[in-house]
């Protein structure tokens, strides 16, 4: 999302918070060095519109939804034309199945009452009704032909609208794939800045790179429950104990027992060492 600075302005309400929120946005004002709290508010939104996940994904959705826009008419008068066609076939079916039960009819013995010209004319229409059911079946034949052919079609022009999506996303590929690891290796690395000190405040018990492995473990199988292809995206981690990693908890309960005591517990410690350094 593009922004030119001299652009005209249009104002929009602004948000209610609280007071100790609103001193939160002035300190990052201050920090960031921006020119106000609207222009930290701007910078956040766009931020946020601007994610390239997102956005990639509305950028498929959009795609698919031209594409079936486009193949819409068409595969509704094919499917017009199958659901006539197989009325058709439906009802001369029917015409088919009504003569061959008149011609079961007319195929038994005649009584011992009959006439000559009764079992004549009897005969006749036997025969007519025969060369008609043959003619029917042919229809049967041909309409069902024509079902086949229309499905078929239909088949064909869905193939055609699925692979016209394939290579329009094919056509993004560079693009996306590009915007979407950029981001990635910006988050990654600024993780990887923040949690360093903190790494570093266990490696009296287990060195950072194993700790950051342990890590590395339970995000990708935290991913894994959401999303296959981000499980596949990070690794594929398996860990050798998963109940260590279900859980945020069960996760802090493994790295207390492998790193220490961390959290409250930690600085717990850290107040009884002072108290007793005092003391002495």
């Amino acid at each position: 999302m593009s922004y030119v600075p001299t652009e005209a302005k249009t104002a929009i309400v602004g948000a209610k918070v609280s007071e100790v929120e609103k001193a939160a946005w002035e300190e990052a004002v201050q920090r960031l060095g921006l020119e106000s709290v609207s222009d930290l508010i701007r910078v956040a939104v766009r931020s946020y519109l601007d994610r390239p996940a997102p956005r990639a994904l509305e950028k498929a959705e959009a795609l698919g939804r031209d594409v079936e826009a486009r193949y819409k008419p068409l595969l509704e008068r094919v499917e017009t034309e199958i659901v006539d066609a197989k009325n058709k076939l439906s009802a001369v079916e029917g015409e088919a199945s009504r003569l061959a039960s008149e011609i079961e009819e007319l195929s038994r013995p005649p009584g011992l009452e009959e006439g000559p010209e009764s079992i004549a004319a009897k005969i006749n229409e036997l025969a007519q009704k025969r060369v008609l059911l043959d003619a029917t079946n042919l229809k049967v034949s041909q309409l069902r032909e024509y079902v086949q052919s229309l499905e078929e079609k239909r088949r064909k022009i869905e193939a055609r609208k699925e692979r016209e999506k394939v290579l329009a996303l094919r056509g993004l590929v560079p693009e996306v794939f590009k915007a979407v690891l950029d981001h990635l290796v910006a988050e990654v690395s600024e993780a990887g800045l923040a949690l360093r000190p903190y790494l570093h405040s266990l490696a009296d018990r287990e060195r950072p790179q194993m700790v950051l492995r342990w890590l590395a473990i339970y995000l990708g199988w935290q991913a894994r429950k959401m999303c296959p292809e981000a499980w596949d995206l990070v690794g594929r981690p398996h860990p050798l104990v998963p109940s260590q990693y279900e859980t945020w908890q069960a996760f802090l309960q493994f790295l207390d027992r492998f790193c220490g005591p961390i959290g409250p517990a930690a600085r717990g410690d850290a107040d009884a060492d002072t108290v007793s350094v005092a003391e002495r």
